[in-house]
């Protein structure tokens, strides 16, 4: 038996690593390696489906604060002995969809994934508009959750908020479409001008039998 390391990562079943139907090793192929990354990890899963089992994320209210959830999406859950001594270190979700993307979701597992992602994905379109670091919006965040104590209403609650924002943002679109600025409208005049201008120019052709 290997002797774990001070932190090991918490690998998919073994059968992940190797094609339906064809020849499977005793134990996945990185094995005996002093040091490996997730990048190394993903590249070699060939059946990612068995990966949702151990790497899938808790359902929301599971997550004791938005800052757990954060860290579940951005650096990876710790795994914790009986001791309390942490063993073992799970994948950032956020690379595991960079990676696989929905190969290593069922049809089952989209609600549950969607329901996951709202809020860490909201910390970072958040932080990304305000240019500030996603610790402040983590924060904000927690302040609002404390209210109710529930992670699942942030959820809900981010859910409304986001919705919003995509409609806010559809009806800015649709009105620079449909009112163009001054200075396109002056564009648009212009261009009728000449156009107009051409046409009282353009000679009468005499066309004879």
């Amino acid at each position: 038996m290997r002797v774990p390391t001070q932190v090991d990562l918490v690998l998919p079943p073994t059968e992940a690593f190797f094609k339906p139907g064809g020849p499977r090793g005793v134990v996945p192929p990185l094995f005996g390696q002093k040091s490996a990354r997730w990048p190394d990890v993903f590249a070699l899963v060939q059946q990612p489906k068995l990966c949702w089992e151990v790497w899938g994320p808790k359902s929301v209210d599971r997550y004791r604060d938005v800052n757990e959830i954060w860290t579940s999406w951005i650096d990876g859950d710790a795994v914790f002995n009986a001791a309390g001594t942490q063993t073992g270190k799970k994948p950032p979700l956020k690379f595991v969809e960079q990676y696989l993307h929905n190969r290593w979701r069922t049809s089952d597992d989209q609600k549950h994934w969607s329901r996951y992602r709202e809020i860490p994905e909201w910390i970072e379109r958040e932080a990304n508009r305000r240019g500030v670091a996603p610790s402040i919006i983590v924060t904000e965040l927690e302040g609002m959750r404390v209210v109710n104590d529930v992670m699942n209403w942030l959820r809900k609650e981010i859910e409304v908020l986001r919705k919003a924002a995509a409609k806010t943002a559809s009806n800015q679109v649709r009105n620079s479409i449909v009112e163009p600025s001054c200075c396109c409208l002056a564009a648009i005049n212009c261009r009728l001008m000449q156009r107009r201008l051409h046409l009282r120019r353009v000679p009468t052709l005499n066309l004879r039998r």
